[in-house]
């Protein structure tokens, strides 16, 4: 056997071994168990009706969106607080839906994953009844 067939044995070899190694990680990636995530939605729903998000606000919907993020919308049911929320910064908005994300030590943080995020969007009513989305920001745990 000469040098060059050796080489491009090797080479032929370990191409199959990246492929076979980069086609395991995209297959379990698509399979990523949400179940306990929702779970933990479920959880996060239920909690929310006894312990509401700032004390006065609603929680109107707990769920998981196609990327497997977890999703509270909050309704803020006050005029004048929505107001307030209105006439602040961005930045300091997204410092007002951290209001409504659980407790550090809440028990949502320990059923879900470490990398699995919690969106949270404040929404208002609007005068025809609809609710429009005031600002949304990720709850960090």
């Amino acid at each position: 056997m000469s040098a060059r067939f050796y080489a491009r044995k090797v080479f032929h070899t370990a191409m199959l071994v990246v492929s076979a190694l980069s086609l395991s990680v995209v297959l379990g990636a698509c399979g990523k168990d949400d179940s306990g995530a929702k779970k933990a939605a479920k959880w996060l729903k239920k909690d929310s009706q006894y312990n509401p998000p700032n004390g006065e606000w609603i929680t109107t919907s707990v769920h998981l969106d196609k990327n497997g993020r977890i999703v509270m919308d909050v309704l803020v049911p006050i005029k004048e607080q929505v107001m307030l929320i209105k006439t602040r910064t961005r930045i300091e908005q997204a410092r007002i839906v951290m209001l409504a994300c659980p407790p550090k030590n809440s028990e949502f943080w320990g059923m879900i994953e470490k990398d699995r995020e919690l969106w949270v969007n404040l929404t208002a009513r609007t005068d025809t009844g609809m609710d429009t989305t005031l600002q949304g920001a990720t709850c960090r745990h």
